[in-house]
Parts: structure tokens; C-alpha cells; sequence
């Protein structure tokens, strides 16, 4: 669903989700209001989706996947900026109830994964997520996004302290896109590729690490290891319990190499498989247990 919420909302909903960096000086406020509840000019599209969530929550309706395109409005110094941002915000359920799958609520990877295929889409595929200390979001379930050194926008689970303040008593997720920065890297033309004719051989590994490694860290030590058979790879699988210890994961990939002008042969695909975990592992030597 998309949503269209008003750029006005109350100094106190402005002052309960003021980020990205901005001081209250940053707020413009309008010289002749209506009402209190409109003389702020919205930092953020956070305030307007929290309140449709609110105003759901209140009718019963506690499913909710929405988004919504508009402008954001701060000062910079003695200027005033007005930018476009997307945003989504997802609460309740990730599908509808069923007499066979219960439906798990949503969570930081169901809108990960939404971002993630709308990066792809827009040929973004090779952008990244690193930890963010946003105050608005929760300290622990946050990302800023971000494609090179530019940073596109952050997602996260927003903080309990503003749900409690706004009575939510289900989580919220949410995520901001700047598309004044976004939109200039967009790929204007894709190019559709042929399918591969020749098959393609498959190879596991798993690493034990420790807890607090971000799995993007090995990705990016997989994406630095040349290779003209490697073809994709991607996370399997992540296992953490109490048995293998409190302060380690085991994280399993899934390497698919293939030569497109033929079948590449078992002992090729070994020898390469071999270089590969080598040269990843010496790379991550000092976060390998």
C-alpha cells in the first residue's frame, strides 16, 4: 500500500524522531500554523508512517506493508534543503495467516530482503549495509546503506522507546532511502544476459566465527578472490546455539562455479574451490575460531 502523510507534524513527534544527525536548530518551523499538531516541517518520512501504523493499530488492523515517496525539509545553516526520500515501513505479520504455515512476524531480514530486490531492480545489486548508531532505531537492529562511500539510507526496527511513547505494542520496521543521492546512480540500461549452456559444479564451506563478525566481512574477502569460474555465491546457512559456544556462529556458503564456453571438469573446480577458502581464510585468519 502506498501511503501519502502530510510534510506538518507536532514539535513533539518532530523531537521524538529527530536524526540523522541533525540538531533541533536543523527543524524548520512554519510562522503561522493551523494547529500545533502541523508547524513543524517533517526531517524524516519516520513520523507520518509511524502514525499510519498508530492509527491501524488502533482500528485492529495490525498488518501492516506500506511505503511512501515525498520530501524531507531541514536546515543547513542559513539554508533551507528540501530532498526526496522513499521510505517502507512493515509491522505484524510477514504474510497472511494460513491452516498450514503460521506466518512469523516481521523481523530485520524480512525488510533487508525487501530493500535488497529493490537495489537490484534499480542496479544496485553491489551496494552494502554496515552498522549504524542511529537514535531513532533500535541499537542492535540497524543498518545504514550505502554503495561505495555513499550513503543511500539506513533500515532498522524502530527504537522501543519512541514505539512506547506512541503505544505500539507490536515492533515496527522501517526504512529510508535518500533519492537525491540514490537516483544518480541508478544504471539507465540493463542488459539481458543468455543463459548459461554449460552446467555449472556446486561446493560448501563453512566457517566458524566468532559472534560478532558481520557475514559481510566475508563476503567482501570472497568478492577480492579472483576467479574466472566463480559464478555466485551466498550465504547457506547460520547456526548458532549454545553447544558451540555463546561467542561463536558457524555460518555455511554456497560457492556455484561454471565456465561458459564448457563444462568445467571436477579437478578445475577442486583446484579453485581449494584457492578460494585459502585465500578467504587468511584474509579473515584473525576472526576464524
Amino acid at each position: 500500500q502506498e501511503c501519502v502523510t502530510c510534510d506538518l507534524i507536532s514539535p513533539e513527534l518532530s523531537k521524538l524522531t529527530l536524526e540523522k544527525g541533525l540538531s533541533e536548530n536543523a527543524t524548520i518551523s512554519v510562522l503561522h500554523p493551523r494547529s500545533i499538531d502541523q508547524s513543524i516541517l517533517r526531517t524524516s518520512l519516520l513520523p507520518g508512517l509511524l502514525q499510519v501504523v498508530k492509527n491501524n493499530a488502533n482500528h485492529g488492523v495490525e498488518d501492516i506493508h506500506a511505503f511512501e515517496i515525498g520530501r524531507i525539509h531541514f536546515k543547513d545553516g542559513e539554508e533551507f534543503k528540501e530532498q526526496s526520500c522513499a521510505a517502507i515501513v512493515c509491522s505484524g505479520k510477514a504474510a497472511p495467516s494460513s491452516w498450514d504455515v503460521k506466518p512469523d512476524s516481521f523481523d530485520f531480514f524480512d525488510l533487508k530482503g525487501i530493500v535488497e530486490g529493490l537495489l537490484t531492480v534499480l542496479g544496485l545489486a553491489k551496494s552494502s549495509f554496515e552498522p549504524s548508531h542511529l537514535h531513532s532505531l533500535h541499537p542492535w537492529r540497524q543498518a545504514r546503506i550505502k554503495m561505495g562511500e555513499i550513503a543511500l539510507g539506513a533500515i532498522g526496527e524502530v527504537h522501543p522507546r519512541i514505539s512506547h511513547a506512541l503505544d505500539l505494542k507490536q515492533r515496527v520496521l522501517f526504512a529510508e532511502l535518500n533519492l537525491h543521492d540514490l537516483f544518480p546512480l541508478k544504471k539507465k540500461e540493463r542488459k539481458v544476459q543468455e543463459l548459461p549452456s554449460c552446467p555449472g559444479s556446486v561446493r560448501d564451506w563453512t566457517l566458524s566465527l566468532k559472534a560478532t563478525v558481520p557475514i559481510a566481512q566475508v563476503f567482501h574477502a570472497i568478492h577480492s578472490f579472483k576467479s574466472n569460474i566463480l559464478e555466485n555465491y551466498f550465504l547457506l546457512d547460520l547456526y548458532k546455539s549454545e553447544q558451540i559456544g555463546k561467542d561463536r556462529k558457524n555460518a555455511t556458503f554456497r560457492f556455484i562455479y561454471r565456465d561458459k564456453e564448457k563444462t568445467v571438469d571436477i579437478e578445475t573446480v577442486e583446484k579453485e574451490h581449494q584457492k578460494l577458502t585459502q585465500a578467504v581464510a587468511e584474509k579473515l585468519k584473525d576472526h576464524l575460531i
